[in-house]
């Protein structure tokens, strides 16, 4: 069933590629482990006494008209939303659902495909349609693995659009070749181990085979890259690994990066929470700032979706240490030039539970209303960019206010 379910997807695809010759836009996902504060700059809470208030901040409306929190200590916040916010929707009250860390990581990160109990990495299914004969599909950059059967839906599309993980956190630079080697022989050893798992008979002569012409080809454009950047980048900064994402969808060889925003489980403020969390943002917003500004460079913001997440939230309340504890409701970031920008979509009550949605006018009072969840907002890009989102996320319906049905 899987099999032709997603031979199905790519032949749908390939036809409208070759046909109308569409460009669909890269996507830039920025993920933040250990769930952010949404209170301290997306979702104010200012005055709500059931909710630990934040010394110091205030409401900000923004030059692009976005309200957000504002505080002296994070004015990388106010930059992007100044220079970005018309482009940009805050997204409140998203529902995570459960409470370890595993689980809120794989609700933000995977989707559970028709007829499979196993997770699958949306963003490669993403990859697969838009782009299949890309060399490096979809990378991760100092991300974490995606959770679940690894690379599951791009198994069929005769080795051409396989995930790719490419881990800049380990140690990449300094032994370049040797470990874009391991890396590649990791991802297909799990590929085949996916494909003995599930008794498909695949063709791992011909997938080798193509193999090899890959590795060479992944070697070339990272040597490209690196030479843009300097020749010896640092990819332990995570604004230099957003350049590296940037560098690789400029040259055409990537469709769809995740990108690690700091350590993982970094945004896990169970002590000091305000503090902590204060400088985490500083510096998220300070990466993506310069991050979209080399986009612009390089002349590839106009064809890019950004999209900002973390895996959950904070409790309301602050514990005997000064922190706060993750929580099943959150919020996110999504830029990009036909995004619904300038706008705040959802609302939490005062103890932090998200609120339902109208999903076609983004309003809390209309009718067929739904709590926003992670496939509802993957559904909204695939619906937005024209793609059989269906046949992926049956059960979740496009958040069709989050965007504008023609770039402007």
């Amino acid at each position: 069933m899987e099999k032709n379910f997603i031979k199905i997807l790519f032949i749908i695809n390939f036809f409208v590629l070759g046909t109308t010759g569409h460009s669909y836009p890269k996507i830039l996902t920025i993920y933040c482990s250990g769930g952010w504060d949404p209170a301290m700059v997306f979702d104010s809470k200012i005055g709500v006494t059931e909710v630990a208030e934040e010394p110091g901040i205030t409401l900000r409306t923004s030059s692009s008209g976005i309200q957000h929190v504002h505080h002296s200590d994070r004015s990388s916040v106010k930059q992007f939303f100044d220079t970005f916010g018309s482009y940009t929707a805050i997204i409140n009250g998203i529902f995570i659902g459960g409470m370890s860390k595993t689980s809120m990581e794989e609700k933000a990160l995977t989707f559970i495909p028709p007829d499979k109990a196993m997770l699958a990495d949306w963003l490669s299914v993403y990859a697969a349609q838009t782009n299949p004969f890309a060399i490096l599909p979809h990378i991760t950059l100092n991300a974490p693995y995606i959770p679940g059967e690894y690379g599951s839906n791009s198994i069929y599309l005769d080795d051409k659009a396989i995930a790719s993980y490419l881990d800049t956190s380990e140690s990449f630079s300094s032994t370049r070749e040797k470990a874009l080697v391991n890396m590649h022989k990791t991802s297909y050893n799990r590929f085949f181990t996916g494909i003995t798992t599930s008794g498909i008979d695949g063709n791992k002569a011909k997938n080798i085979s193509s193999h090899a012409l890959r590795e060479q080809n992944v070697k070339t454009v990272i040597t490209q890259a690196d030479a843009a950047l300097g020749g010896t980048p640092d990819y332990s900064d995570f604004a230099t690994n957003g350049k590296l994402a940037v560098e690789l969808m400029a040259l055409g060889v990537t469709q769809a990066v995740t990108l690690g925003s700091g350590k993982p489980d970094q945004w896990n403020t169970t002590a000091s929470h305000f503090s902590t969390s204060s400088t985490h943002f500083q510096n998220l917003f300070t990466g993506i700032n310069t991050i979209l500004t080399y986009a612009n460079s390089k002349g590839i913001i106009s064809d890019l979706i950004v999209l900002v997440i973390s895996d959950g939230g904070r409790s309301p309340k602050l514990n005997s240490e000064g922190g706060k504890g993750m929580w099943p409701y959150t919020s996110w970031l999504l830029f990009g030039s036909n995004v619904n920008g300038g706008k705040t979509f959802g609302t939490t009550d005062n103890v932090l539970r998200g609120s339902v949605i109208d999903p076609v006018f983004g309003v809390t009072n209309g009718q067929n209303m739904v709590t926003i969840t992670p496939a509802h907002i993957f559904s909204s890009i695939f619906d937005a960019n024209g793609l059989p989102y269906k046949l992926l996320f049956p059960n979740n319906v496009p958040l069709s206010f989050l965007f504008r049905r023609s770039k402007t």
